[in-house]
């Protein structure tokens, strides 16, 4: 028979045990922003999902994240539960309570439709808050995420392309700079949840979730300073459709003082070619080489930039509006930050581009 000193020891450790398992479910669910491999908090993170080519089923992908900031491959696929763009989406999906954080998916091409919709921006993304934090994830893959009552999986057609993701996590103050941003990017949105008790705090983003709010009024580009949960500043360049040119060689280039680098899709009709004119060049990016996995720029969907080498910017932007004709006409926008170390990494990973011509002088 135990004494009754240890039988109260006993039972004070087993209420210990349960109130640590209650605390590890709650602050799983209840937990907005971007996660980690360990599913454990991180500022931000990058991932490229590499294309289906030899020996690549088309899910693998790199990441890298404010405490790595080098490409590491994934030891899960995108399509599995065990890496961190689920896990960031994980309260989304698994809070039953999801009336005490909003969220919105947006997607110029739904889950659940066979093509892309003209009407609204050429942008994609999910957003997440509680209120305390939150989280920005821009992407550039079609039909992701699927809708919170379908449950977490990779599209069927996400294989064949490379895709580029950004998660950033904000502080709760920073949600309603985000809305402004969406305002000019004019997403479709096609899955959301807001609450009242959030409304007057972010009268933007609640104009664009709950009634599709766009600008109405020039000038029809904005750009807007968001500085994350750990302190880092990151500069969103969004553009309305009114815009009517190209956000890279327009806008963003001479923004940031530096010639670009720039991936993204180019396949189809209307490609810009590299942009040589004026005090800033936009080069279009032809081959991507992540260590041992190297692919040619049309099987790449991803859309990201970086300041070119000798600028001494280090700059890096991921966004979802790629460089063509019709895309001058569209919504969308990019996000980009400094850090020479994740610059390193891309630049990296360019591994030929297309160059301007050379002027030839007359005799």
């Amino acid at each position: 028979m135990l004494s009754p000193k240890r039988e109260s020891t006993l039972h004070y450790l087993a209420l210990f045990f349960v109130c640590l398992q209650v605390c590890e479910v709650t602050c799983t669910v209840s937990s907005v922003g971007c996660m980690d491999f360990n599913n454990k908090p991180v500022d931000w993170f990058i991932a490229y999902k590499l294309p289906h080519h030899t020996s690549v089923i088309g899910t693998e992908f790199y990441y890298m994240d404010a405490n790595a900031k080098s490409w590491k491959y994934s030891p899960n696929n995108i399509d599995s539960k065990s890496q961190p763009i689920y896990y960031t989406l994980r309260p989304i999906y698994e809070n039953s309570t999801k009336g005490s954080f909003m969220y919105m998916m947006y997607n110029d091409e739904k889950p659940d439709t066979h093509s892309a919709t003209e009407s609204y921006g050429h942008t994609k993304g999910v957003i997440a808050f509680d209120k305390q934090s939150g989280f920005w994830l821009v992407h550039s893959t079609p039909k992701f995420p699927d809708y919170r009552h379908s449950g977490y999986q990779w599209p069927d057609n996400g294989h064949y392309f490379g895709q580029t993701f950004l998660c950033v996590t904000y502080p709760y103050k920073e949600m309603n700079k985000i809305g402004k941003q969406l305002k000019y990017n004019y997403p479709q949105i096609y899955d959301k949840s807001f609450p009242q008790t959030m409304v007057m705090d972010n009268p933007d983003m609640a104009a664009v979730v709950l009634n599709r709010s766009k600008v109405s009024n020039p000038p029809w580009n904005h750009t807007e300073i968001l500085i994350s949960k750990g302190g880092k500043k990151f500069v969103s360049f969004a553009k309305f459709s009114k815009f009517n040119s190209d956000l890279y060689s327009s806008w963003l280039a001479p923004a940031l003082g530096s010639s670009l680098l720039v991936e993204s899709w180019q396949n189809g009709r209307g490609k810009l070619p590299s942009f040589c004119l004026g005090k800033y060049q936009v080069f279009n990016v032809r081959y991507i080489g992540i260590n041992k996995s190297s692919f040619k720029q049309t099987r790449d969907h991803s859309k990201w930039a970086i300041t070119v080498k000798g600028a001494s910017k280090y700059i890096v932007c991921i966004g979802d509006i790629n460089r063509q004709e019709h895309q001058e006409e569209r919504a969308g926008g990019t996000v980009c930050f400094k850090d020479s170390s994740v610059w390193t990494s891309f630049y990296n990973v360019v591994k030929s581009y297309e160059k301007c011509p050379k002027l030839s002088v007359a005799s």
